[in-house]
Parts: C-alpha cells; sequence; structure tokens
C-alpha cells in the first residue's frame, strides 16, 4: 500500500488541472481511494464539522474515487460528538439551535441535504499520535479497494472509452475544418489569378506547381544550369 501526500491546500489540488491529472494517473495505474483527513479538535463545533463534510462531498464529487474520512487527533478530543452527528440528524439540528444564526441555519439545510452521503461514508477515528485506531484505518483501505473494483473502476474505464470517442470526434471535425479551408484557399486563388490558372495545354495552375514543390521556371533553371556545367566542362 502507498500513500500519496498530494501537493498543496486540498481547495487547489482538487479543483486544478494538476491534481486532475495526478489522481487520474494513479487510479488508472492501480486500486485508489481518497484519504481526507480532518482535525477532530475542529469538528466539535457544528458548523465547522459541516465546513468540513462539504469539503469531503465536493472533493468526492469532482475526483469521483472511494474515500476514506479519517478523523484525527482523537488523543486530544473525543470522537463520540462526531459520530453522533453523523447518524443522527436530529442530534445535529438541536445542537445548531444553540447557535441561531444565518450560518446554523445554513448548516442545518446542508445536513439535511447531506443524510444520505452520511449513510455510506467510510469514516475512521485515529491518533497519529499513539497509533490507536490504525488497525481501524487499514480495515477501511480494504472495503474502499473492494469499493473500487465493484463501483468505481466501470464508470472510470466508461470515462475513458467516452474520452476517446470525444477525441477522436474533435480530431474528425479539425480535418473537415482543414481541408474546407484548403478548398476556400483554392477558389479564391483561381479568383484573384484567373489568367495563370491554366496555360493552354491545360497544365496545373503555377501556385498548383509550387505546392508540389516546382514550377516550369523551376525546370527552365535547372536546364540552364545543367547547360553552363557542360560548357564549363568543355572549356
Amino acid at each position: 500500500m502507498y500513500i500519496v501526500d498530494t501537493p498543496g491546500q486540498i481547495e487547489v489540488f482538487s479543483w486544478s488541472a494538476s491534481g486532475t491529472i495526478i489522481s487520474q494517473m494513479l487510479s488508472a495505474s492501480f486500486p485508489s481511494a481518497l484519504v481526507y483527513v480532518i482535525d477532530l479538535v475542529r469538528c466539535q463545533n457544528p458548523n465547522t464539522f459541516m465546513s468540513n463534510m462539504l469539503f469531503c462531498c465536493s472533493i468526492l464529487y469532482k475526483l469521483r474515487l472511494p474515500m476514506i474520512v479519517v478523523f484525527n487527533k482523537t488523543d486530544v478530543a473525543d470522537p463520540e460528538q462526531v459520530k453522533k452527528w453523523l447518524k443522527d440528524y436530529e442530534s445535529f439540528t438541536e445542537d445548531l439551535k444553540k447557535n441561531e444564526t444565518y450560518l446554523a441555519s445554513l448548516s442545518r439545510s446542508l445536513a439535511l441535504s447531506l443524510d444520505e452521503f452520511y449513510n455510506d461514508i467510510n469514516a475512521v477515528y485515529l491518533s497519529s499520535m499513539t497509533g490507536d485506531g490504525f488497525q481501524d484505518f487499514f480495515a477501511a483501505t480494504e472495503k474502499a479497494r473492494e469499493e473500487y473494483y465493484n463501483v468505481f473502476l466501470p464508470d472510470l474505464e466508461k470515462r475513458m472509452q467516452s474520452n476517446l470517442a470525444e477525441k477522436k470526434r474533435v480530431e474528425e471535425e479539425m480535418s473537415k475544418f482543414h481541408n474546407q479551408m484548403a478548398q476556400d484557399k483554392k477558389s479564391e486563388l483561381d479568383k484573384m489569378y484567373p489568367n495563370v490558372a491554366k496555360d493552354n495545354t491545360g497544365s496545373k495552375s503555377l501556385y498548383q506547381q509550387k505546392a508540389q514543390g516546382k514550377t516550369k521556371m523551376d525546370e527552365v533553371k535547372e536546364k540552364f544550369d545543367e547547360m553552363k556545367l557542360e560548357d564549363e566542362k568543355t572549356q
């Protein structure tokens, strides 16, 4: 198992082109999962807890990979309150009532929207200081691995096929565009130089000959050079 620490702030990484490229490269190479680490100390307030959940949901929506939500620092803060909020919407709203502000009202509405998301969340609680809870984390990675093969890999393959089809369509459109441009340019040249489009023998126009790399003037010049070279030899 490899753990890759993504560069920069999570907002920058998840919504930047480089973040998408890195995540797609890794997920296309071997089973991959997102590990979103949350400071448990900063989740004791229901508003900051909701803020972290929104970040979590947005990253899952953007990168579309199995996710493990890790609440760290259980040696400093009690995780029971967070566990209760994740399982019981009514408990979360009751705690929000203690702070009747616009932000609390917004958090209450968002919690109702994310209620189904909470039911399927793969959350673990651990302490990086003491090592407590790491067995649960390893078990969560196995669950995420199964989810990758059963849910996300088929979706990834479907998206890759769709991208290839879109790339092929764009290439065909560009080819049609270039062909049309060439035809338009030829028509424009024929209108600009009608007297040189063809000579009396029906030969190709000068610009057509030039496009092929040689004109009649070039042939005359070559013959002149050959004659000059023969004269020099005879002298």
